[in-house]
């Protein structure tokens, strides 16, 4: 007999461990307080998630390669996503993460091709790995919802190792400080790298979350 519900879902305890369901936009149940590893490895047919307030965690590569997934909700209550958990999401084009997360993960949005933005609460204060957005081709604009100083006092280091080992990219990450200066971490790009296309990724940062985060 299947442990699937009516819907498709897959819960054992409070854990959501696999959806064998055909709906392309699904919402999980609210009973749920764990998404299992791979609940939804590779399901080509998923195009929307809404995640209940009652979901605390996700695990790894919880949406690896559910390459037609275009967005998806995630509520505050989520305080860990861990690794790849929407890696080779090729469609998905724009992420909010929710206020109270802490950590990103390493590769938690590799490979995401068509990923436009993502919006960045300024309660995470680590973030694992910058593969997070490797990959992320089209990555046009992160949104912090902090301050300059809380953004460099975790994140200015990784950079510098992140961009020796993607010198063909010229990224620039642009803020709003205290005093409305802008400030600028470039890319020092090598010469014979300029043939490349070189793509240029804006960093907004926010005094006031409020704008972005609804509080």
């Amino acid at each position: 007999a299947s442990l699937a519900d009516e819907n498709g879902f897959v819960i054992v305890r409070d854990g959501l461990y696999d959806y064998i369901g055909k709906k392309s936009a699904i919402s999980i149940p609210p009973s749920v307080k764990e998404i299992s590893a791979c609940a939804f490895l590779e399901n080509m047919n998923l195009t929307s998630v809404s995640i209940p307030s009652s979901v605390k965690h996700i695990k790894w590569r919880a949406f690896l390669d559910c390459s037609s997934l275009v967005s998806i909700e995630i509520p505050r209550s989520v305080e860990t996503i861990e690794h790849e958990v929407f890696g080779g999401c090729c469609s998905l084009r724009s992420v909010l993460l929710p206020k109270g997360l802490r950590k990103i993960s390493h590769g938690t949005f590799k490979n995401c091709k068509s990923l436009l933005e993502i919006v960045i609460p300024n309660t995470v204060v680590h973030i694992e790995s910058l593969a997070w957005f490797e990959g992320c081709d089209s990555l046009a604009d992160i949104y912090f919802c902090g301050s300059e100083d809380e953004w460099n006092s975790f994140y200015e280091e990784k950079i510098n190792r992140w961009r020796n080992r993607n010198s063909k990219k010229n990224i620039s990450y642009h803020g709003n400080s205290s005093n409305n200066n802008t400030y600028i971490i470039s890319v020092i790009k090598d010469e014979i790298l300029k043939k490349y296309t070189l793509q240029k990724v804006n960093l907004h940062v926010f005094k006031d979350p409020v704008l972005l985060m609804n509080n």
